[in-house]
């Protein structure tokens, strides 16, 4: 037997050197030198693979004077970090002359699990001695003796453990002693083989397997196990409670049997909630993801409080296929530990959750000394602003640089967005937008309430930069019906109840009912009709008034007289303390202190905040409005000392609501108008949206200004949200003049038609706009039109620019169209709808005369710049330099970027991204990019916003040019298949749009790219670019 305490470490190091010559002798393997190793002993580099891949194979040797104690995970865990950084490694074996423990092998497996192709090999005291029986030279030259014994190893399941299918961030390492009846787990199987061959898993019948790999019978038949250690997740729903489980491993005609002991399962119901709205949801989010394989993707969903967002969160991380792979961060409202998740949210995007390993010393370890100081804050449990603002200057410095991924495609899920303070939120934001731009494989989904009144600017990126944005509704009432049938059983005494007591049916409210139906369905069941409704009824009214009370302290009551408390909680987006004592008087840092002791309310960045949503939501149900005038008086004061911009002052009256609603709303309403006439659509639609929050009117009784607001929200929509969205709030102003029993104006009405004929035709359902335009000319006298409204006016001219623009959609548009655009708007004087003529009338003819069209162009630009109309100039612009750099041959995008990064600033999306895809054009047609590259900036551009998913003429767009990017660089298959996807987009359009993109799907071999303004011959293999989609 060996006695190891006869060599040094140096020694073992060299001895564990020749064990990996010996028993790896395909590998070209090199020893370290002493210091600065990067936590290896020795490696082997394999380069000139394919792709210029370099792969390596690392080991790290553990010598150990007292063999009998596993090596600690301190010792072990830089290895794996450094591996990490290295990116190249495929493969770690761990030598030592000890032993390596079962827990630290689940941890490196769970590493090496979440890694693209690594390897952990753990090589024990027993096996090196095994081989220096092998090699007794090799023993007498380290050892001077000749006793190793040799060591077989036998087949034997060392361990089998249950694991938490999800990761919260951190103890991800652990095995669990308790589980959970009908929830899913990963087991987690260890297996040493005493040689390469195939065996077989049969899981206990008390599982049931989650796994597609899996068969009915519970059992992976064809496990292929290398000789030595080997491990296997197997993802299981726990559908039987027993004391103990058991796994067994066929081998031949042997079975081996492993008995998970010491396990407590409970039996606790969680009822399912079928919401067609959050499964809905959860379609879309699939099968955006299976069809999406672009790197970083946001997706953010929205909802009220008690809307079911954490439980379709969890939903959601339910369809997780690959272990290990997601983190989810809460955020709380308690500021430092709100820090602490922004901290681990920036690390785990480049390295995953090392803070969670045991690294010796961070100062060997080739990190930036920023990440360094961010490890070092999170394992001490406290953040410091100097650490916070060399987060915010290293994404700042990195904002374009692009990273690859180190890990498998990974999932992160931040709850209660909300919660989180001014300060944290800004983090949050730098942070969010440098991985935005970053090349990392990760999927985030975001999860807030509708809107972050701390912070609109971040609520602006994320709406703006998430691929997919949708926000959770209120179960319907058959939702209710169908899971109550779904978990209970048949009762329709139940949803009688409910539509007969009109209560407001939350996603809270209904998991709660469920679970108190579950309670108490024995009592229900042996009482007769009568009792049950009266049982059922009585649950329904104590479930009504917990929801009414859940948040309730006490305590806080106490508060509801503090004129301080009451301003911070009524304007909650934050009270400038510098405001309240020019308002007060010094007097006021009395109550401020009190407050703040008490954790009632917060101060962030000079200003005072609600302590925690849950006592804002208190707040809101106890509301008694006793310092409503002098809140009212404030926000005048705040305003005219510079402490609140107009647009903030007027939505905060109008938010006060009874007579500062009626009082004010007037003034809110003029400035609403002034920002939606000057394109400042984001505060026109904040201002537009806090109205019809406030309005209670049954739509029955709404009047012409409550119709207006409307329209303007609906209108703002289009530019900020989405052309569906904007629709919907149209069909509601249609439904109002339907409903409505008092004599209304019906100029509104047209031009809510009229623009919802624009958003059809943006979405390219030509054949509805055309009909509703017939609608339009049969229904309205248009005689007369000069002694009409404004609105009226813009709809009756709407009409005629939409009449144009669909017949040249439609394959029948002439010049007279245009000519009529044109006199109708001379005839009332409206210079801005003469610009718009030109402009539409110019993208129609792009494929006829695009010498015409530029100068078209140029007219429309000269009227844009006199009579006020920021976007449509900035568009006009646009067109002129496309236009431009395509008839001169100049491919120069300095142009475009420029007018790109005011329609970003002013926040323009459609208008935006279509400048984005005119620059990737122009960049093809320059030939001095790569496919990579124009690919790329294609990708990041189409998760800029969501003008792609909402108008399916930018969808279009989207294809055609990725049609020409793949045509360009020889991929005719793919090319075919994106030309053929914008043919099936185009069927509702004339015959001369369809026959290019015929021609460009049936394309064999690559030829040049020309326009279709060039008159181009439909039987060669050129790509015709039509620039009339834009």
């Amino acid at each position: 037997m060996i006695t190891w305490e006869n060599i040094n470490n140096k020694e073992f190091e060299n001895l564990a050197f020749e064990y990996m010559v010996s028993n790896y002798p395909n590998l070209r393997w090199e020893k370290t030198k002493m210091t600065n190793d990067g936590n290896k002993d020795g490696e082997s580099v394999i380069s000139y693979l394919p792709f210029n891949t370099t792969i390596k194979y690392w080991y790290e040797a553990k010598y150990s004077v007292n063999t009998n104690k596993s090596i600690p995970k301190s010792h072990l865990d830089s290895t794996l970090v450094s591996s990490l950084l290295d990116g190249h490694v495929v493969v770690i074996a761990f030598i030592t002359n000890a032993y390596i423990s079962d827990d630290y092998k689940r941890r490196a497996d769970i590493f090496a699990s979440n890694r693209d192709n690594l390897k952990i090999y753990y090589i024990n005291g027993e096996e090196i001695e095994s081989w220096l029986s092998d090699n007794p030279t090799i023993e007498d030259k380290y050892f001077h003796t000749n006793c190793a014994q040799k060591y077989y190893i036998e087949d034997k399941i060392e361990t089998v453990c249950f694991l938490d299918k999800y990761d919260c961030g951190d103890n991800r390492f652990l095995k669990l002693s308790t589980i959970k009846l009908r929830n899913e787990y990963l087991i987690y199987v260890r297996f040493k083989s005493s040689k390469d061959q195939n065996v077989g898993i049969v899981l206990d019948d008390a599982f049931e397997s989650t796994s597609c790999y899996m068969n009915i019978y519970k059992e992976l038949s064809d496990w292929n196990v290398k000789k030595g250690d080997n491990s296997l997740f197997l993802p299981v729903k726990v559908i039987i409670s027993k004391p103990e489980y058991v796994i067994k491993i066929k081998i031949c005609s042997e079975v081996k049997n492993y008995i998970i002991k010491d396990i407590k399962t409970l039996d606790l119901y969680t009822p399912q909630l079928f919401i067609s709205s959050q499964m809905a949801i959860l379609n879309d989010i699939n099968l955006f993801i299976n069809s999406n394989t672009s790197n970083n993707l946001f997706f953010l969903i929205v909802g009220n409080a008690g809307s079911g967002k954490t439980y379709l969160l969890n939903q959601i991380r339910n369809n997780v296929t690959q272990p290990f792979s997601s983190i989810l961060l809460n955020f709380s409202g308690n500021e430092e530990k709100d820090f602490l998740l922004c901290y681990k949210l920036f690390i785990f995007c480049q390295f995953g959750n090392i803070w969670e390993l045991k690294i010796e010393d961070l100062q060997y370890l080739n990190l930036d000394l920023t990440i360094k100081e961010v490890l070092n804050e999170i394992n001490n449990g406290i953040s410091s602003p100097i650490t916070y603002n060399k987060i915010v200057d290293y994404c700042n410095r990195n904002l374009t640089e692009t990273k690859e991924a180190n890990f498998l495609q990974q999932n992160i899920y931040i709850d209660d967005i909300q919660k989180a303070s001014k300060s944290v939120l800004e983090l949050f934001q730098s942070i969010m937008a440098w991985v935005y731009g970053q090349r990392m494989r990760k999927r985030f989904f975001l999860f807030s309430r509708p809107i972050l009144s701390k912070n609109e600017k971040l609520n602006d990126f994320l709406k703006l930069n998430a691929c997919y944005y949708k926000e959770v509704q209120q179960p319907s009432i058959s939702d209710v019906e169908y899971s109550i049938k779904s978990n209970i059983g048949n009762y329709p005494a139940v949803v009688s109840l409910i539509k007969s007591t009109n209560v407001d049916v939350s996603a809270l409210y209904l998991y709660d009912l469920l679970c108190r139906l579950k309670e108490k369905i024995i009592q229900i069941n042996c009482q007769d009709i009568i009792e049950t409704s009266l049982k059922i009824s009585q649950i329904m009214d104590d479930l009504i008034s917990v929801q009414s009370n859940f948040i309730r302290h006490d305590l806080f009551v106490n508060y509801y007289s503090n004129i301080i408390f009451d301003f911070v909680y009524t304007l909650e987006s934050g009270v400038d303390i510098k405001a309240l004592v020019d308002f007060f008087g010094e007097k006021i840092y009395e109550d401020i202190f009190i407050l703040c002791q008490k954790n009632v309310i917060k101060e962030i960045s000079g200003k005072l905040y609600p302590f925690h949503d849950t006592l804002l939501e208190e707040f809101k149900f106890e509301k008694k409005n006793i310092y409503k005038e002098k809140i009212g008086e404030f926000i005048l004061f705040c305003q005219n000392k510079g402490h609140l911009t107009d647009s903030e002052c007027y939505y905060q009256l109008v938010s006060l609501g009874g007579k500062y609603f009626w009082k004010y709303r007037a003034i809110c309403a003029k400035f609403r108008d002034e920002l939606h006439g000057n394109a400042n659509y984001y505060e026109a639609e904040k201002i537009a949206k806090t109205i019809q929050k406030e309005n209670h009117k049954n739509l029955r009784d709404y009047d012409y200004s409550d119709i207006k607001n409307m329209f303007i929200l609906g209108n703002c929509y289009k530019y900020t949200t989405s052309y569906e969205s904007a629709n919907n709030i149209f069909d509601k102003i249609i439904e109002i003049y339907q409903l409505s029993t008092s004599s209304i104006p019906n100029d509104i009405l047209l031009e809510t038609i009229s623009e919802k004929i624009n958003n059809n035709i943006w979405m390219l359902n030509v054949n509805n706009a055309d009909k509703e335009l017939k609608r339009m000319f049969e229904l309205w006298n248009f005689n007369n039109i000069q002694n009409n409204t404004k609105s009226y006016k813009y709809g009756y001219l709407n009409y005629y620019n939409r009449r144009m623009f669909c017949n040249f959609m439609q394959g029948r548009g002439t010049e007279d169209d245009y000519k009529m655009a044109l006199l109708k708007s001379n005839e009332l004087g409206l210079i801005e709808y003469e610009g718009f003529a030109h402009m539409d009338y110019a993208k129609s003819i792009y494929n006829i005369d695009m010498y015409r069209a530029f100068g078209l162009l140029n007219m429309a630009k000269d009227i844009f710049e006199k009579s006020n109309e920021p976007r449509r100039l900035l568009d006009s612009l646009s067109e002129i330099a496309f236009t431009k750099a395509l008839l001169e041959k100049d491919y120069s995008i300095i142009m475009l970027q420029n007018i790109g990064d005011k329609m970003k600033e002013q926040k323009y999306i459609h208008s935006y991204t279509r400048n984005c895809l005119k620059i990737i054009v122009i960049m093809l047609l320059s030939q001095k990019y790569t496919q990579t590259e124009l690919l790329n900036l294609m990708n990041k551009m189409l998760m800029k916003n969501t003008a792609i998913a909402s108008g399916k003429r930018h969808q279009a767009i989207a294809y055609h040019v990725l049609a020409a990017i793949y045509y360009f660089y020889n991929d005719i298959i793919q090319a075919n298949k994106y030309s053929e996807k914008c043919l099936q987009l185009f069927s509702e359009l004339g015959e001369d749009y369809k026959k290019i993109q015929f021609h460009n799907a049936e394309i064999k071999r690559k030829g040049k790219i020309i326009l279709a303004c060039e008159n181009p011959l439909f039987d060669s293999d050129n790509f015709i670019l039509d620039t009339r989609i834009w």
